[in-house]
């Protein structure tokens, strides 16, 4: 789910870094935030941040008197995906095992699907492991595929902020789609001699 979403955050300058500087330029602030923003990726409420859509105020600095740092409030709007169970998405198989395969979907990298949310689909092993249906239609490697949101967990560790997701194609309209492409034109080579 798409959400426009208003945060207040401080922005941090270390005194010695704006010594030469006296005024603080509001793209120097701009562009501190935006770095901060990079590291934190997601929140558990909101989900993950996309874009600043606009930036509402920027507050003027403080110092603490006994601190080296100066803060400086910034209100922003900004666009966040969060993940909820039964939203419908697209994902890119980037790995498969015998008990299902893992998908990326924007920002997100642990879409898990099972073998057993796959019905009519059974594991085929060999130098490409796939799945592949009763009707023929594959799912491996690089395939992109309709699929439907069932559990959300969000995972916080020391390294990293995310969800995690399970998902399911025991729906009509899911599965594996074909997308705009070359279909199986030889891009390296186009012109064989």
């Amino acid at each position: 789910m798409l959400l426009h979403i208003k945060f207040e955050m401080t922005v941090v300058f270390n005194v010695k870094s704006l010594e030469k500087v006296r005024i603080v330029p509001k793209s120097l602030i701009a562009a501190r935030l935006l770095h901060h923003l990079s590291y934190i990726r997601a929140e558990e409420k909101h989900g993950y941040i996309l874009a600043v859509t606009k930036v509402v105020k920027m507050g003027r600095g403080r110092k603490e008197p006994s601190s080296q740092y100066i803060h400086f409030p910034v209100t922003f709007w900004c666009r966040t995906f969060l993940p909820k169970d039964g939203d419908i998405m697209i994902g890119t198989v980037y790995f498969v095992t015998t008990s299902g395969v893992f998908l990326k979907c924007g920002p997100m990298s642990h879409l898990y699907l099972s073998a057993r949310k796959m019905p009519n689909y059974s594991y085929v092993d060999g130098e490409k492991p796939h799945f592949l249906s009763n009707d023929h239609s594959r799912i491996e490697k690089d395939i992109v595929v309709r699929l439907k949101v069932f559990a959300v967990r969000w995972v916080r560790s020391d390294s990293c902020k995310q969800f995690h997701i399970l998902a399911t194609i025991d729906e009509s309209s899911l599965g594996p789609i074909q997308t705009a492409g070359c279909d199986g034109m030889d891009l390296e080579n186009p012109c064989p001699d």
